[in-house]
């Protein structure tokens, strides 16, 4: 029941499970409509009675809702779920400490500590206290003003006893050890990229498909240390230089011409109708060049002049 008689930063009550529950958040009684407020939920086992104002028995916040826009008197105020359920196992009492920051908390007043306020056969809401924020001056009795919103356990141990909840968001890495049993499917689709390091122990089949064909061009420079094997193929052009050092074994056979040392040769017939060429496994080569022909006068050496006219 929602009143509007008291305001405080806060309230420390007990909840007592009749059955085994899960506490998954919170409502609450906000007098600024409209305005936001910053708030923050504690939670210890057992009751809070004699650690009202001990900060130490509470830990951290298991919840901080740093911006919280009130719905107002008369209306409730929906906080974020809380990151993970608290079970709470049948007979078992825990306690709660909503609060926020200034003094706008609205709640109810109490006839006797540790009555129970409310109570709707799955758990049991009692009497507590009014806190100044955080761990400040205390009024009691009195009474929670909100909403508790919870889960029936339904998992349960061998014992009885809550399985732990799950988590509220996804892990941020895998688990450290691999799982008991494989999943009853496969994944729907691939990882996006490959494994930074191969497999422990190799596949029991080939991959049906090769892996990511070659490139389509020559790499610009050759590789940094020598290939364990040669090639298979002769590459298709040889290199423009020769190589800076000779090779570290001599080859088997010897090579059937001599090489030529093209970039110390100059090949030129002075027929312009040739083209001019040098292979390192020929040597110079002199091609006639398509319709091209020359015609010859006569050499001769008995008259000389800066030159000559004809038709």
């Amino acid at each position: 029941q929602l009143s509007n008689d008291i305001k405080q930063a806060g309230n420390m009550f007990d909840i007592k499970a009749i059955k085994n529950v899960e506490i998954s958040g919170f409502q609450i009684h906000c007098d600024l409509e409209g305005e936001n407020v910053s708030v923050h939920i504690f939670m210890k086992k057992g009751t809070w009675v004699t650690f009202d104002k001990t900060s130490s028995a509470w830990g951290e916040a298991i919840m901080v809702a740093p911006e919280v826009q009130c719905a107002g008197g008369g209306a409730v105020t929906r906080l974020p779920d809380l990151p993970s359920r608290v079970p709470v196992k049948s007979g078992e009492t825990v306690a709660f400490y909503v609060t926020a920051e200034s003094k706008d908390l609205i709640y109810s007043s109490g006839t006797k500590v540790g009555d129970v306020y409310s109570d709707d056969g799955n758990l049991q809401i009692l009497e507590g206290n009014a806190k100044s924020y955080p761990f400040g001056a205390t009024w009691e009795p009195h009474i929670f003003n909100g909403n508790i919103i919870y889960f029936l356990g339904s998992q349960t141990d061998g014992d009885g006893s809550l399985t732990m909840p799950p988590s509220y968001y996804p892990s941020s890495q895998p688990s450290v050890m691999p799982s008991l049993q494989p999943s009853p499917t496969p994944s729907f689709v691939p990882s996006t990229m490959p494994l930074s390091t191969p497999s422990y122990v190799p596949s029991s089949e080939p991959s049906g498909l090769p892996s990511v064909a070659p490139s389509e061009e020559v790499s610009e420079k050759p590789s940094v240390v020598l290939s364990s094997e040669p090639s298979v193929t002769p590459s298709l052009m040889p290199s423009s230089v020769p190589s800076s050092k000779p090779s570290f074994k001599p080859s088997s056979k010897p090579s059937s011409k001599p090489s030529y040392l093209c970039s110390s040769m100059v090949c030129d017939d002075l027929d312009p109708c040739t083209s001019n060429t040098c292979q390192p496994d020929e040597g110079c080569i002199f091609s006639p060049l398509p319709a091209c022909n020359t015609i010859q006068t006569l050499f001769s050496v008995d008259h000389h002049q800066a030159g000559n006219m004809f038709d």
